[in-house]
């Protein structure tokens, strides 16, 4: 891991602690792509700070799979949102669907526009 990912790591697993509050009973899923380099940095700190977390890559599935991965989840976990620009889900409201079932989330959006 790069420097900027170690630092990355670090202070994501600061924010899961004590912003998110995560907990080791808690599951956590990681929605990426990789279309921006920023991407890859974010997404290399959240393997370091979440190693047990799910990591499904937005491009290889479909968006009725991430749905049912999604569905999968209880209310306190957590799903992370990692988005070069933004996801189509047609029908789906990412947002809403993921306030609806009471899960933690946190989402790092257009970081294509980041240099």
């Amino acid at each position: 891991m790069n420097t900027l990912s170690l630092l990355a790591s670090k202070n994501l697993g600061d924010i899961l602690r004590d912003a998110i509050c995560l907990q080791s009973s808690e599951k956590s899923l990681v929605i990426y792509d990789t279309e921006a380099p920023l991407t890859q940095i974010i997404l290399d700190g959240y393997r370091g700070a979440l190693v047990e977390a799910e990591f499904l890559d937005f491009a290889s599935v479909t968006p009725e799979q991430i749905m049912q991965r999604i569905s999968l989840c209880n209310p306190g976990d957590l799903v992370v949102v990692l988005q070069s620009t933004n996801f189509r889900l047609n029908e789906f409201r990412l947002r809403i669907e993921l306030f609806q079932r009471g899960l933690k989330t946190i989402e790092h959006v257009h970081l294509k526009r980041i240099p």
